[in-house]
């Protein structure tokens, strides 16, 4: 699924990361460039819980979220959990 450049809001990537946590098709998530407003890792935190527990997720592009420490923790923390996913992208 492609939704890169498609100014997704922190709500809208929330609800996205829910439905494909246990999503039996998907492969390739990319939802780069979004439209955060928020300060919080709120959107890294479902990403986490996403890749914790989807077992088809191949590739998962994240280009120009501006992932900041915290949450390229939680993401790293997934990525122990998750044996499927073989692309991640985090391009500015």
């Amino acid at each position: 699924m492609n939704l890169n450049a498609t100014d997704l809001k922190t709500s809208s990537i929330v609800a996205l990361a829910v439905a494909a946590r246990s999503h039996p098709s998907l492969a390739v998530l990319k939802i780069g460039k979004p439209l955060l407003h928020s300060l919080r890792e709120e959107t890294t935190e479902h990403l986490n819980s996403m890749l914790r527990m989807n077992n088809n997720l191949l590739t998962l592009d994240l280009t120009a979220h501006g992932i900041r420490d915290e949450g390229l923790t939680l993401i790293c923390e997934a990525l122990m959990h998750n044996s499927t996913l073989t692309k991640l992208v985090l391009a500015k």
